[in-house]
């Protein structure tokens, strides 16, 4: 402005300023207003010259969760700045007394990352006319995805990205879930549509949207795999991911129907000589749904290499050169390019139990039969998006199909500590119509060993239901005139190790009816069917494993629901044409520990930790039992398949406990004997679970375990 401009009159001022200036570059900014408890610490800069505005602005886009807005276009603001004379050329600004302090210190606290601290970097740009109450916010979609990258790389310049459509969003929102649940934040979401933008933006995730983008696609349905719709993701995906590359950032790219149990960079090569990385994909090819590329020289060159192949795929899709050359469209895809340039660089192929695609882990389950937990499994070879949440659903892996999270089931908290009242163990039999096992049952627990304590013992029996024949109600009544009635049979048993009482039922309710029956004790449960029998030492075990496992805080385990006393053989994942290794194998070849946690219920000594046992009846009080869906766990599992073929007879409650603990990952504590002795053998006698008897698998173990 000219110095003999008076300032009196602002309006003069203001409209001279207007017509003899120009807007600054985007690096000027110069007009920083915020709060005064902003959580940025200003360095010791000097007044008057650069770098100062650049590197506080990329400080507060990058290191706080503040929201920067540009006000440019609505707020008239003028820098004044003095006049040049006569053909005087401005002076640099890296030039100025001072510009070098301000520049190394710059450096010095931060790098490079002052060059985000431009203002079309801001995350929203205030636009109208706000003296008139017409100015609105809008998302600033000219903002850089390099701010995204510096905010949400690790520490190895790895960033994970993801595309997703409107379409796709219930698959969106279960990976961001399990992103929540394994703290995994490495992450930047490319959203294909403005619909999809707009969702994930509202819920403060890192979504990025290029502005041509936002203008040519509202919103997008899920594409089919193969189809030209889907290819022009891929092309999307594969020029945003080139420009990570160019920026300096490697990059994990992951289809969405991906489910991450674990952060995936730290079971990949840091290894830079190392191009491309991938999952396996049918043995020697690699998947395009979850690969990784180093920003190196070649792994640049590979990426603009796959580019212009998928180029030509669109021109081919476009021209259906698919039919002409009697191929599928899925022939066409950025997967066949990248596989088609593998023998040209230097790969690596994920380990295929760590990373397994759809197939080989819900299908053949490759990674269970090596006792394996999946780091990240592809959720392919299956088509639809309804089917993949279906599948899902039925593992228990769904953590959410909208913007609220499941919770993770945990376990029961300790809380001894808040109760004065002793841990007592109690017994429990189940009976029905067999007295020969019953009376083998209460001999061997009256001969066992109860270092003088009190014990309280319960007799459930069943009545006969109206189907039973004759023989069976028979059976019954010689059973009853054993233990008494408490009304015209007296009971002829002794139990001299503490009190005892006789429950029996008043109408037939079944082994589910009898395993569930709801008390108000406090207790430790011993549940015992009528056709096992116990060591003489087994209290003496069950008392220190007790004290070591739930009265010992140090020690105590949330999430494990009691004891397990017979020997386990059963591998739920057992199925017909599916080899998986024996359990004895299992541990005896890597050990032989004595203890193991395992989250399949025995039923043959099953101990309960009264506040677990009591979360599973008021679980299953909630539950619709007649319902065969509701009893199912994951397909192929031995427990799925006894209760499709048994929910009818009323012969399974164990499916009802084996899906709660799945679900919660929950488990119990076995011996692991030597000869497979057990501290509870079963003589697997005829009745409901077995039509024939089948007599005991293991030995009786006769010597103290501690």
């Amino acid at each position: 402005m000219s110095p003999s401009l008076k300032y009196s009159n602002s309006e003069k001022t203001l409209q001279n300023g207007l017509n003899h200036s120009q807007i600054h570059s985007t690096a000027g900014i110069d007009f920083i207003a915020f709060k005064k408890d902003t959580p940025v610490r200003m360095p010791p800069f000097l007044v008057g010259v650069y770098r100062w505005d650049n590197w506080l602005l990329s400080e507060i886009l990058l290191r706080t969760s503040i929201t920067v807005m540009d006000v440019t276009q609505s707020i008239f603001i003028i820098h004044q700045q003095r006049k040049k004379l006569e053909g005087q050329k401005p002076e640099p600004h890296a030039r100025r007394r001072g510009a070098v302090y301000n520049d190394v210190l710059a450096k010095n606290i931060s790098g490079e990352d002052y060059k985000v601290g431009f203002i079309n970097n801001a995350n929203q740009i205030l636009s109208g006319n706000c003296e008139q109450s017409q100015c609105t916010f809008k998302d600033n979609l000219d903002r850089s995805e390099i701010v995204l990258l510096k905010q949400r790389t690790n520490a190895q310049k790895y960033t994970a990205v993801l595309t997703v459509t409107s379409g796709y969003m219930p698959l969106a929102w279960n990976w961001i879930c399990w992103s929540k649940r394994i703290g995994f934040r490495n992450y930047i979401l490319l959203a294909e549509d403005l619909e999809a933008y707009k969702i994930l933006r509202a819920a403060n995730e890192p979504v990025f949207i290029s502005k041509e983008q936002s203008l040519n696609t509202s919103s997008k349905p899920e594409a089919k795999y193969g189809s030209y719709a889907f290819q022009i993701t891929m092309m999307y995906r594969l020029e945003f991911l080139m420009r990570v590359l160019r920026a300096g950032f490697h990059f994990l790219s992951a289809d969405m129907d991906t489910l991450w149990l674990s952060n995936p960079f730290n079971y990949i090569s840091h290894d830079l000589s190392i191009t491309i990385q991938g999952q396996t994909h049918k043995q020697t090819k690699m998947s395009g749904g979850f690969i990784i590329i180093h920003a190196t020289s070649k792994g640049r060159k590979l990426w603009q290499d796959v580019i212009k192949c998928q180029n030509q795929n669109l021109v081919d899709l476009r021209e259906q050169q698919h039919l002409k050359r009697k191929r599928p469209a899925s022939d066409f895809t950025e997967q066949e390019c990248i596989n088609d340039r593998l023998n040209t660089t230097t790969i690596n192929l994920l380990d295929p139990y760590l990373f397994p695609d759809g197939r080989s882990f819900f299908d053949l389950h490759r990674p269970q039969s090596r006792g394996i937990v999946p780091v990240a499994i592809h959720g392919n070879w299956l088509v639809g998006l309804e089917a993949k949440i279906k599948r899902l659903r039925s593992w228990n892996l769904l953590a959410s199909t909208g913007s609220s999270c499941d919770p993770l089931e945990n376990g029961i908290p300790y809380s001894l500590s808040k109760t004065s009242n002793p841990v007592r163990i109690r017994i429990g039999i189940l009976a029905y119509n067999r007295l020969q096992s019953l009376q083998r049952l209460l001999e061997s627990l009256q001969a066992a060993n109860y270092l003088n304590d009190s014990v309280a013992l319960d007799i459930s029996v069943d009545r006969p239901s109206s189907a039973a024949g004759s023989s069976e109600k028979e059976q019954w009544k010689q059973v009853m005139e054993y233990v008494g009635d408490g009304e015209t049979h007296p009971s002829k048993l002794k139990w001299s190790h503490g009190p005892l009482s006789i429950i029996v039922h008043k109408k037939h309710v079944g082994l589910l009816g009898q395993w569930t029956v709801s008390t108000d004790h406090q207790d430790i449960q011993l549940l015992l069917e009528d056709d096992v029998v116990v060591s003489p030492h087994f209290y003496i075990f069950l008392k220190q494993a007790i004290d070591f496992y739930y009265i010992n805080e140090s020690n105590y385990d949330s999430r494990m629901f009691g004891l397990s006393m017979q020997h386990q053989h059963t591998m739920l994942g057992q199925r017909t044409g599916f080899s998986i290794r024996s359990i004895d194998k299992e541990l005896n070849e890597t050990g032989a520990p004595t203890f193991f946690k395992y989250q399949l219920l025995g039923t043959w000594g099953a101990v309960f930790f009264p506040e677990h046992w009591r979360a599973f009846l008021e679980w299953i009080a909630t539950i619709n039992i007649e319902n065969i869906e509701e009893g199912c766990t994951p397909g192929g599992l031995l427990s799925a398949q006894w209760w499709v073929s048994r929910h009818l007879a009323e012969r399974m409650w164990t499916h009802w406990f084996i899906r709660f603990v799945y679900e919660r990952g929950w488990y119990s504590l076995y011996t692991n004997f030597p000869n497979r002795e057990a501290l509870i053998v079963s003589y697997r006698e005829s009745g409901l679970n077995f039509n024939v008897t089948r007599r005991s698998m293991n030995a009786i173990s006769r010597t103290s375990a501690t």
